[in-house]
């Protein structure tokens, strides 16, 4: 096996589960670069099949979704489904992202228009407190460590 095709092999892989196309695309590039493997669902009722087919190191999740808000979704995967860490995403305010991250049990948030190293410095950030706490055996139901909310830097 060659080195490129076993570096996409070991690439962390993040869902992106947005109803955009552009901003799909626009995060999958900048994800792509940085050497994750990345996969996008536009109907969010499709988050936990593609969840256990794909088993992402982390899920992006638009809060504003037509048919289900994203905070909702992390909290119903939360309870019945595979844990891994997520993240709302969006053009929300700070204020509403904060509050929804809280209630549905995300890693955190990250608005849409944060900057590139922002975006891959939490998502680097998320997967790795989530392996280590995974490691240790304290990995929380979203699947960040419990004091991802106590007083923990929220990227904006």
């Amino acid at each position: 096996m060659s080195s490129l095709s076993r570096s996409a092999l070991d690439a962390p892989k993040v869902l992106i589960v947005d109803d955009n196309g552009l901003s799909n695309r626009i995060t999958s590039v900048i994800l792509n670069d940085a050497g994750y493997s990345v996969f996008c669902v536009r109907n969010p009722f499709d988050m936990r099949r593609t969840i256990q087919v794909q088993e992402p190191n982390l899920v992006l999740v638009e809060y504003n979704l037509p048919a289900l808000r994203g905070e909702h979704l992390i909290d119903i995967n939360r309870r019945t489904g595979k844990i891994v860490p997520m993240l709302l995403y969006s053009n929300a305010s700070d204020d509403v992202l904060a509050v929804a991250a809280h209630r549905s049990g995300a890693a955190g948030y990250l608005r849409k228009n944060a900057s590139p190293m922002l975006l891959l410095a939490r998502i680097a950030a998320c997967i790795h407190s989530a392996q280590k706490g995974s490691a240790a055996g304290g990995a929380s139901a979203s699947g960040a460590t419990p004091s991802a909310h106590e007083g923990a830097p929220v990227a904006r």
